[in-house]
């Protein structure tokens, strides 16, 4: 079994380390999951980036400060995969970035600091331009409308982040132990062959079929039994016998 990824993302580490039944889905089967409509809204969010008038006035001026969707690929000689990302928006001299976050809940100062996805965009710029990156977390607030949909307040709050070198080296480490279990999870499946799996999913169809015509015939023959107050009922085949409890 192999992943059709070549690289390990910050959603690939992330959803490993969640399910991972669910990774094996996603990036071996490449079953696609909707999410929820606060997912939905998040990634929409991403695509108006360069439509500037789709999104909040006050968020306008965080994409001015440089460059939007910035994609980067990068290796390190400890990881066994390269890393791949797109950060959100970046200086024009990468030594600072912008992650976006849209949502109800408000973001916290505990909750930046902890944040992976921003040590694993800071530690790609570390490995590609050798230096520590600055970060900014920009948390857009959103609320229900009436009619089950999504909107902007125009509220945004701002958190800011440090890194320390010692930090990236650390989260280096794990990620290539993910990149290890994931190679190691991929090795412990079977994958069943093509035919086989058509012929199994076949036959398990045919059984809730034949399963659900045997329930139904039996359901008539027991209603049968009770009409004519009887225990018993024969065929060529067949007997049955219509049990009841006593207390």
């Amino acid at each position: 079994m192999e992943t059709n990824r070549p690289y390990i993302s910050y959603s690939q580490y992330a959803l490993f380390n969640s399910s991972p039944k669910a990774y094996y889905e996603k990036y071996v089967l490449e079953k696609e999951s909707k999410g929820t409509k606060y997912q939905q809204f998040g990634k929409k969010l991403m695509e108006d980036l360069e439509f500037l008038e789709k999104i909040p006035k006050s968020l306008r001026e965080v994409l001015k400060y440089g460059i939007v969707e910035f994609e980067l690929t990068t290796q390190s000689k400890h990881i066994d995969k390269d890393l791949f990302g797109i950060i959100d928006v970046i200086s024009d001299n990468k030594n600072h970035f912008i992650e976006i976050k849209s949502g109800k809940k408000p973001w916290t100062k505990s909750e930046v600091a902890k944040n992976e996805q921003m040590l694993f965009y800071a530690l790609m710029i570390n490995l590609k331009y050798k230096i520590i990156p600055r970060a900014t977390l920009v948390y857009v607030e959103t609320e229900d409308t009436e009619d089950g949909g999504i909107r902007y307040t125009g509220n945004i709050e701002r958190f800011n982040r440090v890194f320390t070198l010692e930090e990236l080296v650390d989260f280096g480490k794990k990620i290539q132990l993910t990149v290890k279990e994931i190679e190691a999870y991929q090795h412990s499946i079977v994958e069943v062959e093509v035919d086989r799996d058509a012929k199994l999913l076949e036959l398990l169809a045919e059984k809730a079929r034949i399963d659900s015509e045997l329930d139904l015939l039996k359901a008539e023959i027991m209603l049968d039994i009770k009409e004519f107050d009887n225990k018993y009922a024969q065929s060529e085949n067949f007997n049955i016998t219509l049990a009841s409890r006593k207390t």
